[in-house]
């Protein structure tokens, strides 16, 4: 804020949908409340355009016990998008791959046997690489085609209902435009 001009005007926007941390990193209490009260930035900062339903709307459901949002807020008029399982095997020609922890990541890179694959998200153009990465660090990232990765603790954090883990659940799938894979053990945990 201290590069704002006497008088002039600033907008916040994002997603508190995605707010992982919550309070321990000043993410709800410090830096939403002001702008968040008034009526015109609450609409700018739920705000931006991604997938279709029903993801949409799978995603939305993921943070309802601690979130309303309306799924019409990020979906893509006209777009469908998916929620499938997935039953791994070998590693998907292109698109994000979401572990949960680093190590998940690094036992799956050396499980497929890649070589040159990127691990960090490729903000200008995902769809034309296969990029692994933590749900953590995928934040900003999109692709048509997003995959994530078995993990028993996050499943079950997930299934606890778990604050931290809805919320890394909600990043994971808003990150896909038109495919969300997931193995059917997670999907068969997700808020109904």
């Amino acid at each position: 804020m201290a590069l704002l001009r006497p008088g002039g005007r600033a907008w916040a926007y994002g997603d508190p949908g995605q707010s992982i941390y919550g309070e321990a990193k000043g993410m709800v209490g410090d830096a939403l409340p002001a702008a968040w009260d008034r009526a015109d930035a609450r609409e700018l900062m739920v705000g931006g355009r991604r997938c279709g339903d029903p993801l949409a709307s799978a995603a939305t459901q993921v943070l309802a016990p601690y979130w309303s949002r309306p799924a019409a807020s990020f979906t893509v008029e006209g777009r469908l998008s998916e929620v499938l399982p997935w039953d791994i095997m070998d590693a998907p020609a292109r698109g994000l791959v979401l572990g949960y922890s680093r190590k998940t990541v690094e036992n799956w890179f050396v499980k497929w046997g890649l070589r040159e694959t990127c691990v960090a998200p490729n903000l200008d153009d995902p769809d034309r690489n296969l990029v692994l990465c933590t749900a953590h660090a995928a934040k900003g990232a999109e692709a048509d085609d997003v995959y994530l990765l078995p993990n028993k603790a996050f499943t079950k954090r997930v299934a606890d209902r778990e604050p931290g883990a809805l919320r890394l659940a909600y990043v994971a799938m808003t990150r896909a435009r038109r495919r969300f894979f997931a193995p059917r053990s997670f999907l068969a945990v997700l808020p109904k």
